[in-house]
């Protein structure tokens, strides 16, 4: 048994469905390296994808709420949706389940097991390191700053468990000031109640952006490279981080929060802190979410994966599983061939698409080539 912030898993070797999304059951054994995932749309390649990474991250990338993930079925919403995934690393064996079960509403319950184990699933994220791509990427360019800010704190959490923590604990801090600026708005609580979430977020946020500044500058080296490969030198590519306040220093944050009261207490919500900070890419100076071509911005987004994949390689010790999910629709003959070529130091990638012709031969050869079609996966298609 691995630990479970040891050396982790490099591949996953059997993948289990029940009653997710569209798939009824499915029991799927994976291969190391490429495997090639061919369907017509809406038949159940994202869907697949989804239930592997949300064994890594502990939650769905996509999903506005996790009834979604419970299946439809001719008699209804089944009562629950089952994902259980097995990996295999230096270490050793790991399996790990998520139950997802409908209560109440739109609630529902989640329950997490290693090895048959219940774990918490601050424990278990990152167990099995994971990277998607997909081509809503380009969102983390072009999008609202809650996308990259979720990315920065997704990619963080896959390697600290202690980032996870202090996460968690300033979510629900700001839950509480937030609730405290209402009553105070309306005369049921007293401003100097705050002073003590206030401290408790400079605690636990100057955490955060610390982290944060940390990734972005190791990323954006990483990044830049990538970039510079894909656009043959044309284009620089360069991370801007924005904190707000702008000082990212703990004492900034602390002022800030203490002159903006009044304006926090007429809104009923907190406007400083890392829950507003964002994350600009500037590509020749410009900013590329506003000025940039959606070629650019798609550059930019792919760029930022591979540096995402490639750090966590770096900090982990051991390469995580890479989950393409249609993102070769969207690039050119020469940028798909690029992005083929930079799977070569991971041990296993998955990769989806409506068309095999996009996968260069060679690549389509030397990998695992299966087809999708209504929630069923066939065998390995000969040619």
């Amino acid at each position: 048994m691995v630990e479970l912030r040891g050396r982790p898993p490099i591949l996953i070797t059997h993948l289990s469905l029940t009653d997710f999304r569209n798939y009824s059951s499915l029991e799927l054994s994976l291969p190391r390296g490429g495997v090639v995932l061919v369907g017509d749309n809406a038949q159940g390649k994202s869907n697949l994808m989804e239930a592997a990474y949300l064994l890594s991250i502990m939650r769905s990338h996509r999903a506005g709420v996790e009834r979604e993930l419970i299946r439809l079925g001719e008699e209804g919403e089944r009562p629950w949706a089952r994902v259980v995934g097995s990996a295999q690393g230096e270490a050793g064996g790991v399996e790990i389940e998520v139950l997802l079960r409908r209560t109440a509403g739109e609630a529902v319950s989640k329950r997490i097991r290693v090895n048959g184990v219940p774990r918490r699933a601050a424990e278990v994220v990152g167990v099995l390191a994971g990277v998607m791509f997909s081509a809503e990427d380009i969102g983390l360019v072009s999008g609202a700053p809650a996308l990259r800010r979720r990315y920065l704190d997704v990619t963080s959490c896959q390697l600290s468990a202690h980032y996870l923590g202090s996460l968690q604990r300033y979510q629900r801090v700001l839950t509480q000031r937030n609730g405290l600026l209402k009553m105070a708005a309306l005369g049921r609580a007293a401003t100097d109640e705050l002073e003590f979430w206030d401290h408790k977020m400079v605690t636990e946020g100057g955490y955060i952006r610390q982290h944060r500044l940390a990734l972005v500058q190791a990323l954006n080296g990483l990044a830049q490279g990538i970039h510079d490969g894909l656009t043959h030198g044309e284009e620089a590519l360069e991370m801007d981080y924005r904190p707000n306040p702008s000082d990212p220093s703990p004492e900034s944050f602390a002022r800030a929060l203490t002159e903006g009261r009044g304006r926090d207490m007429a809104l009923g919500m907190t406007l400083s802190g890392p829950h507003r900070d964002d994350l600009r890419f500037m590509v020749n100076s410009m900013d590329a979410g506003i000025y940039g071509s959606r070629g650019q911005q798609r550059t930019v987004a792919l760029s930022l994966r591979l540096a995402e994949a490639g750090f966590l390689r770096k900090e982990r010790g051991q390469p995580p599983v890479l989950l393409l999910d249609d993102v070769l629709s969207e690039l050119d003959g020469l940028r798909s061939e690029q992005l083929l070529a930079s799977l070569a130091p991971y041990d296993q990638w998955l990769l989806t698409t409506a068309d095999r012709s996009q996968v260069a031969s060679p690549y389509l050869e030397e990998s695992t080539v299966l087809h999708i079609n209504g929630g069923t996966v066939g065998q390995p298609l000969d040619g």
